[in-house]
């Protein structure tokens, strides 16, 4: 009944605070009244998110969705609360309302987020804080009632959002805060959902905030990032076994940072090769298309890490035969001809 007619009254802060003493002053000596105090706390703070959040999206005004949000937390810890009281009907008709609530919560720190990145110039700090509440907030959802949809798109949003503002700048316009905030978003976000992309986003940027950390003399962190990374990307492969940069990629981590399982690495370039060549050379295959460039820039790479590989292994001949094809492909890349300079030297030293 009080969800429905809620929207029609009005609800003033001296109301809220009345029945927050009425709950305080009955204690655990009246579990069914109390009760009934929660679910109508619950259900008017519930209105007042919403109308929060239509004043907002009316204004653009960050504060009434802060507003909103902090609204929607209340009435999911009011549901929380009121799961002991004995006048519930269910365990899980609470837990899907407080699910709800925290999805609502979860939407308007989204909003913060979207507006502080896309729709304005303030600190990136405040949109990494509200990227964080929301995440907080449907995971906890999820938590609340494993399975909820909503929850379940919403993380999938969020993701794609934080993702968005990963990919829109410059890596190197972002400072050890701004990476760290990416690294632990989709680390906590990864494991909730089969996507190899989030996983891979985990992994670049525990690589690269691996890589500060040894610019900074702190190796034993550096080596702790890079071996998390080259896990990431493991992850990401597994569920993407088809991608020939997060293939390249994953064999990278081996090669350059913890040089070890050297085999492995080689078996992955080899694949990474192989795959995104064949991408390539589809006769369907278009060149200006953005899948065609990451197909091409994978299997090239893994061309160089294999050469490279030969290299350090001492297999001059196959490094050269490697090096010869990729410069002959991509005769653009200086990495490429340094490279070929430096065997073709070598070479020539085996054999004056």
């Amino acid at each position: 009944q009080l969800r429905s007619w809620s929207h029609r009254i009005t609800i003033t802060e001296g109301f809220m605070t009345g029945l927050s003493n009425r709950i305080d002053a009955l204690g655990d000596r009246s579990p069914q009244s109390v009760g009934l105090a929660l679910e109508t706390r619950a259900a008017l703070y519930e209105e007042l998110g919403h109308r929060a959040y239509a004043v907002a999206q009316a204004s653009a005004d960050s504060t009434a969705y802060t507003d909103a949000a902090r609204y929607f937390e209340e009435a999911a810890r009011d549901a929380r609360r009121s799961r002991a009281m004995a006048r519930q009907p269910s365990s899980d008709a609470v837990a899907a309302q407080r699910a709800q609530a925290l999805v609502n919560a979860g939407w308007a720190h989204y909003a913060v987020a979207q507006k502080a990145w896309f729709d304005g110039d303030r600190e990136t700090k405040e949109a990494w804080e509200a990227a964080a509440n929301a995440q907080k907030a449907f995971v906890e959802a999820l938590r609340s009632e494993p399975g909820n949809r909503a929850a379940e798109v919403a993380l999938t949003s969020l993701g794609t959002l934080v993702g968005t503002k990963a990919q829109d700048v410059d890596p190197l316009s972002l400072g050890p805060e701004d990476m760290a905030h990416i690294r632990d978003y989709f680390g906590d976000l990864a494991p909730y959902f089969e996507i190899a992309e989030w996983w891979n986003n985990f992994a670049l940027f525990s690589r690269d905030t691996g890589v500060a950390a040894a610019a900074a003399g702190d190796m034993e962190r550096a080596r702790e990032l890079w071996e998390q990374s080259y896990q990431a990307y493991e992850q990401a492969i597994a569920i993407d076994p088809n991608d020939a940069r997060m293939t390249n990629d994953t064999g990278l981590m081996l090669l350059y940072h913890l040089e070890r399982d050297l085999d492995r690495a080689e078996e992955l370039f080899e694949r990474a090769w192989e795959m995104g060549s064949e991408a390539c050379n589809n006769p369907f295959a278009d060149p200006t298309s953005d899948s065609y460039q990451t197909d091409l820039g994978g299997y090239t790479d893994a061309m160089l890490n294999l050469a490279l590989l030969a290299t350090r292994r001492g297999d001059l001949e196959r490094a050269s035969e490697v090096i010869d094809e990729l410069v002959s492909i991509a005769p653009e890349r200086p990495d490429a001809r340094g490279l070929k300079a430096q065997i073709d030297a070598d070479l020539a030293a085996q054999d004056p």
